[in-house]
C-alpha cells in the first residue's frame, strides 16, 4: 500500500504547477501534510470525483516541528493537519484560513477543537474520540470484577488483578505521546474538575507546583510504585502493547476509541472476549465524565495558493455521498460527520455510549507543546524512578514560565 501511495505521490509531483495551485493542464492540484493515515483509494476517488489531484504527504514522529516550518515559512502548503499541541500557535489569521460561515461546517457534528478562543473557525474535525480502557473481559469474569466507575475503584480492579498474579496494564511508552497514560487519572480529574484549569497556569494565576497538582504528582507516583505496569512497558509501541493483550499477557490497556478498527481486525488474534470501558478519573461522589479527544483536525493554510479546491477537500472528506464511508471505514475512526456513523462492530454500541458520557477535553490537548512534551518527561521520569513528583513539578513550571515570558 505504501509503494502504491508513494507512486501516486510521484506522478503528482511530476506534474509542472503553475503559480495559482493549476498545472499546465488546467487540473487543480493541493499540497496536503498530515500525520494520519489515508489509504490510496481514497485519494484517487478523490481525484475520480473531483478532478483534483492530490500531493499527500504522511509524515512521521516530527510532524509538529516540519508543519510548522513549512506553514509558518511560506512554503507552497494547501491542506493540513493540526495536532491538538499546536492549535494554541497556529490558531490565528496569519497562519490559517478562517473557516467561518463556510458551508461545510453545516457537515460536521462537533467542531469545537477547530475553534479558536475568539470563536473563528480554522478546520474541521474529522475524528470524534473518547480515552477508553481496553480490556480482557474473560479475565474480568474469572475473578468476578465489575467495570470500575470512580479511579478508586479502578486502584481496586489493578490490585485484584495483581494479588491474582495476572499483569493489571500494559503500555506503549516507546511511541512517547502514550506517557501521558501514565497520569492519566489523578491528573485529568484535575483539569475536569476546573476546565479552565490551563487557562490558569497559562496566565500564572495557578502554578504546576502549586499543593493541587503537587498533591496529583505524588498520587501518580504512588500508583506507579504499585507495580501495575508490566515491565515491558518502556521498550513497547502502541502496536506491540495490543499485541501483548492479545496474546492474554495483561488485562488492560489505556487507549482511544481510535483502535477500535485494529481490535476489531485483530479478534483472529486472541481466543478470549475484548472489551472496552470510559476511563473512570473521578472520586467517589464525582460525575464519571468521558475525557474527549476531537482528532485529526484539518484546516487550510492562510498562505494556501488554491483555497477553493482546498475547500473542496474538506466538503468532500466530510460527506455522506463523497469520501466519508471510505474514509472511516478504512480507518475505523468514530465518525464526526452529520448523517454518517462508521460501523465498529462489536465495539459499536459501547463506544458510542462512551462518546455520549458528558466531558470535557483531554488535558494534554490543552497544553502547549512545549509544556506538552515537558509533562510527557516528566511522567517517563516518574515511572523509572529517576525523579520525584516534587522535582518534575519544578521542571514543568520552568516551561510553563518560558510560555507566560513569550505571551507578555
Amino acid at each position: 500500500m505504501k509503494k502504491i501511495l508513494l507512486l501516486i505521490t510521484a506522478m503528482v509531483i511530476s506534474l509542472p504547477v503553475m503559480a495559482n495551485g493549476a498545472q499546465e493542464d488546467g487540473s487543480e492540484k493541493i499540497n496536503y501534510i498530515t500525520w494520519a493515515d489515508y489509504s490510496p483509494e481514497l485519494l484517487e476517488l478523490f481525484t475520480e470525483q473531483t478532478g483534483i489531484e492530490m500531493d499527500f504527504q504522511q509524515l512521521g514522529t516530527d510532524y509538529g516541528q516540519v508543519a510548522r516550518t513549512r506553514i509558518t515559512g511560506g512554503a507552497d502548503l494547501d491542506v493540513m493537519g493540526v495536532r491538538a499541541d499546536m492549535r494554541k500557535e497556529l490558531f490565528n489569521d496569519d497562519i490559517m484560513f478562517d473557516l467561518t460561515g463556510q458551508p461545510v461546517l453545516e457537515n460536521i457534528k462537533n467542531n469545537d477543537a477547530a475553534t479558536a478562543s475568539n470563536g473563528k473557525v480554522y478546520g474541521i474535525v474529522i475524528g470524534n474520540f473518547v480515552e477508553a480502557v481496553w480490556y480482557n473481559k474473560d479475565m474480568f469474569a474469572k475473578y468476578d470484577i465489575s467495570i470500575p466507575k470512580t479511579w478508586k475503584e479502578f486502584n481496586t480492579v489493578c490490585q485484584t488483578l495483581k494479588d491474582a498474579g495476572e499483569t493489571p496494564l500494559v503500555e506503549g511508552f516507546k511511541d512517547g505521546w502514550t506517557w501521558w497514560y501514565a497520569g492519566i487519572g489523578p491528573l485529568q480529574r484535575i483539569y475536569q474538575n476546573d476546565p479552565k484549569m490551563v487557562e490558569k497556569l497559562d496566565n500564572g494565576e495557578v502554578k504546576w507546583t502549586d499543593p493541587i497538582w503537587l498533591d496529583a504528582f505524588k498520587e501518580v507516583e504512588d500508583f506507579i510504585k504499585k507495580g501495575y505496569y508490566a515491565e515491558e512497558s518502556t521498550g513497547l509501541s502502541g502496536m506491540q502493547s495490543k499485541q501483548f493483550i492479545n496474546d492474554g499477557n495483561a488485562a488492560m490497556t489505556f487507549a482511544g476509541t481510535w483502535n477500535a478498527n485494529s481490535h476489531v481486525h485483530g479478534s483472529d488474534l486472541r481466543d478470549f472476549d475484548l472489551g472496552v470501558f470510559a476511563l473512570p478519573s473521578n472520586h467517589e461522589g464525582e460525575k464519571l465524565q468521558g475525557i474527549r479527544i476531537q482528532g485529526l483536525v484539518t484546516g487550510i493554510a492562510q498562505k494556501s495558493k488554491n483555497k477553493e479546491a482546498s475547500i473542496k477537500f474538506l466538503e468532500w472528506i466530510s460527506d455522506p455521498e463523497g469520501g466519508a464511508p471510505l474514509y472511516h471505514n478504512t480507518n475505523g475512526h468514530p465518525s464526526n460527520f452529520k448523517g454518517f456513523e462508521t460501523d465498529l462492530g462489536e465495539f459499536s454500541d459501547i463506544i458510542r455510549d462512551a462518546q455520549e458520557l458528558p466531558g470535557v477535553e483531554s488535558l494534554r490537548d490543552d497544553l502547549y507543546s512545549l509544556v506538552n512534551n515537558s509533562l510527557n518527561l516528566a511522567l517517563s521520569e516518574l515511572f523509572v524512578g529517576t525523579k520525584t513528583a516534587e522535582q518534575v513539578v519544578k521542571e514543568l513550571q520552568i516551561s510553563q514560565d518560558k510560555i507566560i515570558a513569550d505571551a507578555n
